[in-house]
């Protein structure tokens, strides 16, 4: 039965026919979106767990990010297509990977992250290579290479990196450490419209303290801080992007903003933009504060650049000057010693809402900037396709459309906007 089997892993040879790569597979760019398509509908599918998508995305592309930079200084890019009248079209790039390469790669991985790290990447690494395997019908990767040998810790990870030397806690100790981490990521974990309406209650108070005089923030601030809020609100957007945010970006009048993702690391601006929906209750919100503050089209919308500080800081219950060292919102009580709400929670939330809305998975991460599940050239491809960004809109409106009115009446109330 083996023999009739397509081998992958086995003897290669060059295109030129000038060596032979033992041991070798050949990788097309054409099988490492195959097998990314999979992966995005295995877990759209419900097969694969978040954790476990994100995983074994991350694993292959820091795989292949190495090995396609080390063959290219190598001189080991190699090309394939149909030829035509003499002439290759359609070429594909293509590498051959020997066991050699992976232990390289491997070895490099172990300097540059911690054990626990290398441990997650080399496990979903073996498991990507099986299941590409498996998607070519070339077997199991132990049919071709010695995988406890490949894949072994000990073989990268030795001396202090094994056992670190650092001084011991005592048991006590590193469970209350343990316990805080995870109170910690579970407030982040979660952020619900409950947090965003106890957030909007919040603001209404400090509007009230500011126009009394008896916080410690300027009404122009107030207002920075007020505009950011809807920002975050609708678009969960990152810090940095709303402090690159121009007046010119917002089209009022084709009801969309472009959004410059700077996390996305593509040269040309026009690959990291996102051409984002306008709300109508943003919209409206937008135009009022241009107009209260006659800001001009080159001019930013928010001054600060340092916009997560100063989140952070009109949200701290300390601001309003309270005596108690507490405020109470919604029979929640929040202390002084930390802000009520962060950008990180505000677009957390987004994240959950949309999640909790089954927005289409590609439209949620494309709106919120992010790369997972989403190609650069679906990014491009709604600059072009007036037909892409409506299904976008469409489906970001049947989500959104009527947040506002969940966030109703203290959301009027706040932003003095009635739609």
């Amino acid at each position: 039965m083996r023999e009739n089997r397509m081998k992958i892993f086995e003897k290669a040879l060059t295109p030129d026919g000038s060596s032979i790569v033992e041991n070798a597979f050949k990788l097309t760019t054409r099988d490492l979106d195959n097998y990314k398509r999979l992966l995005v509908e295995a877990y759209e599918n419900g097969r694969y767990s978040y954790g476990m998508y994100r995983n074994l995305m991350t694993a292959l592309n820091s795989f292949a990010t190495y090995i396609l930079n080390k063959k290219k200084q190598d001189g080991e890019i190699y090309y394939e297509g149909h030829t035509k009248r003499g002439i290759n079209t359609n070429l594909t790039p293509y590498v051959l990977i020997s066991e050699k390469d992976i232990i390289s790669y491997l070895q490099d991985l172990s300097l540059r992250v911690k054990r626990h790290t290398f441990q997650v990447y080399s496990f979903y690494l073996k498991q990507a290579l099986d299941e590409m395997l498996e998607m070519k019908k070339g077997g199991e990767l132990s049919d071709y290479i010695n995988v406890s040998k490949v894949f072994s810790e000990k073989r990268y990870i030795k001396g202090k990196h094994l056992y670190p030397t650092r001084r011991r806690r005592n048991t006590v100790e590193k469970r209350k450490l343990l316990l805080d981490k995870y109170r910690e990521y579970e407030n982040l974990k979660s952020v619900t419209l409950n947090d965003i309406l106890d957030a909007l209650t919040y603001l209404r108070i400090l509007k009230t303290k500011i126009s009394a005089k008896e916080a410690r923030m300027t009404q122009r601030t107030f207002d920075e801080v007020r505009i950011a809020t809807a920002l975050l609100i609708f678009t969960g957007a990152r810090s940095t992007e709303l402090s690159d945010l121009l007046v010119r970006d917002v089209e009022f009048e084709e009801d969309y903003m472009f959004i410059t993702r700077n996390k996305l690391s593509e040269d040309d601006i026009k690959h990291r933009t996102t051409i984002f929906p306008l709300h109508p209750f943003l919209k409206a919100s937008l135009q009022s504060y241009i107009r209260k503050y006659r800001l001009y089209p080159e001019n930013y919308l928010i001054s600060s650049q340092y916009l997560d500080k100063k989140i952070s800081y009109a949200f701290n219950p300390s601001t309003l000057n309270i005596e108690t060292g507490y405020i109470s919102i919604n029979g929640r009580r929040y202390s002084a010693e930390s802000s009520i709400i962060t950008v990180r929670k505000f677009r957390k939330f987004w994240d959950n809402y949309a999640e909790a809305n089954r927005m289409d998975f590609r439209v949620k991460n494309y709106l919120l900037g992010r790369r997972v599940g989403v190609d650069i050239e679906y990014y491009v491809s709604v600059l072009r396709n007036k037909k892409v960004f409506f299904n976008i809109q469409s489906e970001y409106f049947r989500v959104f459309g009527d947040l506002d009115k969940k966030l109703s009446p203290v959301i009027q109330e706040v932003f003095e906007i009635k739609i």
